[in-house]
This record gives C-alpha cells, structure tokens and sequence, in this order.
C-alpha cells in the first residue's frame, strides 16, 4: 500500500472512531432529567433508562413525544411517584460474546415493577454467559434487568446483582 493509501486510511479509521465515539458522548451529553406529576422528592424514585431502554408508555399514557424529543435515543433520568409502574418500551442492544457482536432488537416490551420511594434504580438489558465453549458459540442469555442504583451512563451491571430481571431470550 502506497504511503498516501495509507495516511487515508488511517484518517479513515479515526474519523469513524471520532464519529461513533462523539455519537455516544452525545447521547450522555442530552441525558434529560424529567420529573411525573411534579411528584415530592420523599414520594418518589429515580429512574435511570440507558439509550438502549426507549421507553413509549409510563402506566398507559404515552411519553415518547416528551421524553425523546426528535425521536433520538439518550439516556434519561426520571422522577417517577413511587408505587406500581407499567412501562412500555423498545429495546436496541448489542451483547459481545466470543469476540462476536450480536445486536438485539425488540418491540412493545412491557415491565411492572413496584418502585420504592426515595430509591434509585438503573433500567438496562443484561447479557449472561451461560456456558462457554470451545471454537464455536458462546450459549448466552439477554433480557432486562432493574438495579437499585443510579448508573451514570444508564448501562446495568451482572445480572446477579439485579433487583429483579427478566429473561427475554437466549442464542445458543
């Protein structure tokens, strides 16, 4: 490869590192905090959704026009009253396993979960290695998991550390 070949392709490469990386510096830069019902900070919970948590309906009234403006995923801090809590939302995640990256998509899933007042949770996709093999594919699970911290970025953490999970499929 010729000297100027490869000067392009290097500024290549950095341009796409710069641009995916500037992607999701963005999406933590627009993180929203919105506040339901204007509810007191000791009758409430704060609810962190990761961009990969999109979330349409909170309790059957839809919120997707005032949490995602634009339609642009972003990490979003919500103050929800605390009690029971029907969410809806779409789910887009990506799972690295065995040095291959399977990407994840699913509509219309819906959550109930009882928030606690004054508590702090983090709403994110989990991925669980369930058996580790040898020169073929990984057997691994992916699902939804609640966590009871705020997360910075909106990602969770292992799945057995969440404060309840639900499994949403496996590739074996």
């Amino acid at each position: 490869m010729s000297r100027k070949k490869a000067v392009w392709a290097m500024l290549f490469v950095c341009a796409v590192f710069l641009l995916f990386g500037c992607e999701t510096i963005s999406r933590l830069s627009t993180a929203e905090d919105i506040t339901v019902d204007d509810t007191a900070a000791e009758k409430s919970a704060l609810v962190i959704f990761g961009p990969e948590v999109y979330v349409l309906e909170y309790n059957g009234v839809d919120v997707e026009k005032e949490w995602y403006p634009r339609k642009k995923t972003r990490l979003n801090r919500i103050t929800l009253p605390a009690g029971d809590t029907t969410l809806r939302f779409n789910l887009d995640f990506e799972i690295s396993s065995g040095g291959i990256i399977y990407r994840y998509r699913q509509k219309n899933v819906e959550m109930q979960y009882t928030f606690e007042a004054g508590k702090e949770y983090t709403v994110a996709p989990y991925g669980k290695t369930i058996e580790r093999r040898f020169l073929t594919e990984n057997h691994f699970e992916y699902g939804l998991g609640i966590w009871d911290r705020a997360s910075t970025d909106g990602t969770g953490w292992s799945v057995e550390t969440a404060i309840k999970s639900w499994k949403l499929g496996d590739h074996q």
